[in-house]
């Protein structure tokens, strides 16, 4: 609807004279009224989706382990999106990162060094309840400072130091 129109049906409610308007311009203005209306309504539609699709972000995110990953991937089609797949991909990166992190926790739980006073190094690794000791003679004074910094590290590392 145009802007002289709209003040035209302004003019005759003020001066009272609404009744009358031509039944063409009330037409037009319901009609108008009525298309905004619709258009309000697909937009609240389309907002709503949105937001669910960022909640389907927020739950794929907070997944962290496979089996909760899959679960929580369970996601209708409506409500997927390109954030979503990337979210889900960093998922499953951290999920990678965690279990190969513990891998490593694991290793370094079974491995040992233990300076000698000879001038060597005993070098524990424990497999299966087994533990076999390696004597290593560094060749350099600094290479024994390598492996006892080393030990240093792991300790740390396995009290969850950073």
């Amino acid at each position: 609807m145009s802007d002289e129109k709209i003040a035209e049906i302004r003019k005759r409610h003020e001066e009272g004279g609404i009744g009358k308007l031509p039944m063409a311009a009330l037409a037009e203005a319901h009609a108008d009224r009525a298309t905004l209306l619709a258009e309000v309504e697909r937009l609240r539609a389309a907002l709503e989706v949105e937001r669910l699709r960022l909640a389907a972000c927020d739950v794929v995110a907070m997944a962290d382990t496979p089996e909760s990953a899959i679960e929580a991937r369970q996601i209708k089609p409506d409500y997927r999106s390109a954030a979503l797949s990337r979210v889900a991909r960093r998922v499953d990166e951290v999920i990678a990162l965690r279990a190969e992190n513990e891998k490593l926790r694991d290793v370094l739980r079974r491995v040992s060094v233990h300076p000698s006073g000879d001038s060597t190094v005993q070098i524990a690794f424990v497999s299966e309840g087994d533990t076999v000791t390696y004597p290593v003679r560094p060749q350099t004074t600094w290479a024994l400072e390598v492996l006892i910094e080393f030990d240093k590290v792991r300790r740390e590392a396995l009290e969850g130091k950073p």
